[in-house]
């Protein structure tokens, strides 16, 4: 399993396009995580270094994001 970061631009009503960062990996992709993206090639990095599994792949991206 490789993770990837994922570059997206995004319309928001309130802020115009803005740029964001996600994680793409296989058939699973998160999105908007983040506007930083040295935060997201953390995450993907620990991602990949502990070679996650893709069933959990969600969760750790929720645990890393609320601490």
């Amino acid at each position: 399993m490789v993770y990837k970061v994922l570059e997206e631009t995004v319309a928001d009503e309130e802020l115009g396009q803005r740029r964001t960062y996600g994680i793409i990996a296989e058939a699973a992709e998160v999105s908007d995580i983040s506007d930083k993206r040295d935060v997201v090639e953390l995450l993907v990095e620990l991602l990949n270094t502990r070679q996650v599994p893709l069933m959990h792949f969600k969760d750790v991206i929720e645990d890393f994001l609320t601490r």
